[in-house]
């Protein structure tokens, strides 16, 4: 079974985002410090903010998998979950040995 890593960037207040929407407080990764964490993973799981935000440039040989309830059209190695995150993820997780990243955001 895939073991599930979380990286996630969250304020001390327990937020993503400010209370306009903003996500300035957060800069995104470095180039440098996305280096060595995909090497072991072969899917990513992001929220619908983090996707419209990088999308999958940052991961172009990953499958990307987006959390959103709204979001009705992805492009390149990103698919969409929506409904039920949690069976969705479990079922992820039983198709491969290999890690999967878990990148966190808004839904």
């Amino acid at each position: 079974m895939r073991k599930v890593i979380l990286s996630v960037a969250v304020s001390l207040d327990g937020f993503i985002e400010g209370p306009n929407g903003e996500y300035d407080w957060c800069p995104p990764p470095s180039e440098n410090e996305m280096k060595e964490f995909p090497d072991d993973i072969d899917i990513i799981f992001m929220g619908r903010k983090s996707y419209e935000m990088a999308g999958t440039s940052m991961f172009p040989d990953k499958t990307c998998y987006v959390f959103s309830n709204t979001l009705k059209k992805v492009k390149g190695n990103a698919k969409i979950i929506d409904g039920d995150f949690a069976t969705a993820v479990a079922e992820i997780k039983h198709q491969s040995e290999k890690t999967s990243g878990c990148m966190v955001g808004q839904v």
